[in-house]
């Protein structure tokens, strides 16, 4: 088993005369919620590692090193490892930085004590996230700095509109008819109807993309993010689902089941000294936070750190290494996660610019955006069999596909789209979807070397 980013014991520790209090994550649930909540999605089986979907896809710790390498170079991407060491510019187009989630309005999706416990330990309030932890267990600074943090974070607020009185069946129906079981974990309580009545409901094989803070959001503000997931996550890794307000309440009320971590009063019972926001500004800055997020501020930069180029594969320490520092993201890898980042950057450096055909070129590309949850192209990809069933009839990329409730193959889109065409089909809106599988939008930055 890995370990985690935060160790927590069960009781309090005393070190250097500083108090730690560190309480295990549990959910305390009431009885009528307790039963309906067994079943819910929030309940998938938690990891242990980042998780890329793709990489979870596609790669194993039995494949040989080319084949890890490319699963490597996905992982350089998504993980976002140039926003702190530069890629060599022929390689920005593969494995170049992304956005992470804008952090305008941080304050109003989530209140203090949520965005203290994710950034107090990440991985174990959102296990699966690709957030790295910062902050050490047996740092005595750490808990002030998250304060810090927290507070400075805390001051960015937008109005978030009252949504419409909601359904939450309706919102368990969209939520495994519309597409959103392609990524994430299918209730255990729901029977798609294209499976035959005979037919086992099979869990999942495939790790499913975690959406553990959804209880964490009020009901408004997890509203308003499924309403426009781009608007504060423009890498698209969540896209936009063309929902109306109406559907987006239905499903933030499926959604948000009433768990509470409301055991978790570390921050509380710390009795923490009021922080100032200029110190948490300060701190944002230093840890380079903004190397990945932007609050709308215009906040100094960080001290350079070495490229990718310059750095060693092997290394006793840093983000590969397992060390446990404040100030060294901690993603958590996986044996085979830490094997394909190795060999990755071993190309990377050996390289002066990436010899992948276009075809190679073009799957990293449907693996950064996580297409072939749904689609395959060339042989790969496509949804799992026991996702397979909440798909329905009413996706297609080509006017004459026969897909048979399946999303259609992208082997042909070149022939069927040209540039603009295909642009248009995965970025704009569509005000009156049909009912069904729909397809997602994207920013047009996320697509654009897709389209290429």
């Amino acid at each position: 088993m890995l370990v985690q980013n935060m160790p927590l014991p069960q009781e309090p520790v005393v070190r250097n005369g500083a108090f730690f209090v560190r309480l295990l994550l549990f959910v305390t649930l009431g009885g009528a919620a307790g039963a309906q909540t067994a079943a819910h999605p929030l309940n998938a089986p938690p990891l242990e590692h980042a998780h890329v979907y793709t990489f979870d896809q596609f790669y194993l710790p039995e494949d040989d090193d080319v084949f890890v390498t490319e699963g490597g170079l996905l992982l350089l991407a998504e993980l976002n490892c140039a926003a702190c060491h530069a890629a060599p510019k022929p390689w920005e187009d593969l494995i170049g930085p992304k956005p992470g989630p804008r952090l305008q309005g941080a304050g109003s999706r989530l209140d203090m004590d949520a965005l203290w416990r994710l950034l107090r330990s990440p991985q174990h309030r959102k296990p699966g996230t690709q957030m790295p932890g910062l902050f050490a267990a047996d740092d005595e600074s750490a808990p002030d700095q998250i304060e810090a943090i927290v507070t400075y974070l805390s001051q960015f607020k937008a109005a978030l509109p009252e949504p419409p009185p909601a359904n939450a069946e309706r919102g368990k129906q969209l939520y495994h008819s519309i597409g959103c079981v392609a990524c994430h974990e299918p209730g255990a309580d729901y029977r798609p109807a294209s499976l035959p009545p005979n037919a086992d409901l099979e869990s999942p094989s495939l790790a499913s993309v975690p959406i553990a803070l959804a209880d964490d959001y009020s009901l408004a503000a997890l509203t308003a993010f499924l309403l426009d997931p781009l608007a504060s996550h423009p890498a698209s890794r969540m896209p936009a689902q063309h929902l109306s307000s109406q559907e987006a309440a239905d499903l933030a009320a499926y959604l948000h089941t009433g768990q509470t971590p409301a055991a978790f009063q570390e921050r509380r019972i710390l009795n923490l000294p009021a922080q100032t926001a200029e110190r948490g500004r300060e701190l944002f800055a230093r840890h380079r936070c903004t190397a990945c997020h932007e609050t709308g501020e215009a906040l100094p930069s960080a001290a350079r750190l070495p490229s990718l180029s310059e750095l060693k594969p092997d290394a006793k320490t840093g983000c590969l290494s397992g060390e446990v520092r404040t100030g060294i993201p901690r993603h958590d890898l996986s044996p085979l996660q830490t094997r394909a980042l190795r060999l990755a950057l071993g190309l990377v450096q050996k390289q002066g610019a990436p010899r992948l055909e276009p075809a190679q070129q073009l799957s990293h590309h449907l693996a950064r955006l996580n297409c072939y949850a749904c689609h395959d192209h060339d042989g790969r990809g496509g949804p799992e069999i026991a996702r397979a069933p909440y798909f329905s009839s009413t996706l297609r990329l080509r006017p004459k596909d026969d897909i048979q409730g399946r999303p259609p193959s992208l082997d042909a889109v070149r022939s069927n789209h040209d540039k603009n065409s295909l642009r248009k089909r995965l970025t704009a809106a569509e005000e009156n979807p049909p009912p069904g599988t729909r397809m997602p939008r994207f920013t047009p930055e996320a697509v654009s070397p897709l389209l290429e």
